[in-house]
């Protein structure tokens, strides 16, 4: 009889806990690696900017004005190596190259 007892407590507990973690919201949005409005300046403003994609390791992104492109600003916000070629700008952030692309689209 104390056996059962214990499995129902246990039982109990185990489902409060479930519960828990499943119906108790989370914020779930994380904050830009970067200072992402200091990304698209230094990209030459919004209104450069055609598309962003992420690529890997790398940010792609196509602009109207390559000219317009500050790459001691990109180098400042992180990253790593910048190469400009017609009217593209790849762009090296490693891992964070991804989240960067998103919080960019989501600017623009």
């Amino acid at each position: 009889m104390n056996d059962y007892i214990l499995y129902i407590i246990i039982a109990v507990i185990l489902l409060v806990v479930c519960l828990y973690f499943l119906l108790i919201p989370r914020n779930k949005e994380k904050e830009s690696p970067i200072d992402i409005q200091g990304f698209i300046e230094a990209l030459g403003g919004a209104d450069n900017i055609k598309s962003v994609r992420p690529d890997k390791s790398r940010v792609k992104v196509t602009l109207f004005d390559v000219s317009r492109v500050n790459e001691a600003k990109l180098k400042s916000l992180g990253a790593t190596g910048v190469v400009m070629a017609n009217d593209k700008v790849t762009l090296i952030f490693g891992k964070a190259s991804e989240d960067i692309a998103e919080y960019t689209k989501k600017e623009l």
